[in-house]
């Protein structure tokens, strides 16, 4: 009897371990009244969405790394002349206005073109050459890549190989009569006084009315000791910018030479009253009589 007794609490054991180990396997599901139901797919919903964008916006940080930046703005077609008539004296200003020029189908040429110019707004002049270098390696005629490299070689003070680039730029695009201004410049700079002149000429021939030309025509005139020629420039510069307190300054030293002191210590008053500060020493030398 005890046998059997054993045997049925060892049978019931084992049947209520089994019981126990297939519900043990189940999942638990409370029930969910609908609202709260609603509320946990919601939740679930927003979950999922904020993990889309993190993927997203993972992304788009690998796509910024891989590719460089597109340009937003309106490409200008290479080899046109710029769209102000007036070149301006400082050389990144003028650079500038080709920020967005690279249209070419050479990809290659476009990067090297745009981190010249990036380069060259960071005051990085010796490496905007190098990149401008680059994209002429791959179109060794593009006006206007000569025409910026030689801005660039201005910076430099380089104004010898400036004044080829611009002579390579003027070839292949006639029309950018800026560029006769500023090989104008670069030729006086290397006192090559009577290619200057004629390069300023031409550019009066075209552009009547920029006191800086006939600035620099006053100073190709003095240093060629026509100072009849170099006053005669000055005024014109002064006429068409009355504030234009260098020019005064020049011509009163234009005037000193043909013996005018009355005339020079006029000028020289001007040119201080209109801040330059130079004139003062002069009128000290000159004028103190």
């Amino acid at each position: 009897m005890w046998i059997t007794l054993i045997v049925l609490f060892v049978l019931a054991a084992v049947g209520l371990i089994i019981y126990l180990v297939k519900s043990g396997s189940k999942e638990f599901k409370p029930k969910l009244t609908l609202k709260e139901r609603m509320e946990l797919e919601h939740k679930i919903d927003e979950e999922d969405k904020h993990k889309a964008k993190r993927v997203t916006d993972s992304e788009i940080d690998l796509e910024n790394d891989s590719e460089p930046e597109e340009v937003t703005e309106k490409e200008i077609e290479s080899n046109t002349k710029p769209l102000d008539t007036f070149p301006p004296k400082d050389y990144l200003e003028e650079l500038q206005k080709f920020e967005t020029i690279a249209n070419s189908e050479n990809d290659e040429f476009n990067l090297a073109f745009r981190s010249a110019i990036t380069k060259a707004k960071k005051n990085d002049f010796r490496n905007s050459l190098t990149e401008f270098s680059k994209a002429l390696d791959i179109k060794n005629d593009d006006a206007a890549t000569l025409y910026c490299r030689a801005l660039v070689k201005c910076k430099l003070n380089n104004y010898e190989s400036a004044a080829g680039d611009l002579t390579g730029a003027i070839s292949a695009d006639l029309e950018n009569v800026n560029a006769l201004f500023y090989r104008g410049v670069a030729r006086y700079n290397i006192k090559e006084y009577s290619s200057a002149l004629q390069d300023f000429s031409s550019f009066v021939n075209v552009v009547e009315d920029y006191p800086l030309v006939f600035h620099y025509l006053g100073l190709v005139k003095s240093k060629t000791m026509d100072y009849d020629g170099a006053i005669e420039n000055f005024s014109r510069a002064v006429e068409l910018n009355p504030l234009f307190a260098e020019s005064y300054f020049e011509r009163a030293m234009a005037k000193e030479f043909l013996g005018d002191r009355q005339g020079c210590c006029s000028d020289l008053k001007i040119a201080m009253n209109k801040g330059h500060l130079d004139s003062y020493h002069y009128i000290k030398k000159y004028c103190s009589e």
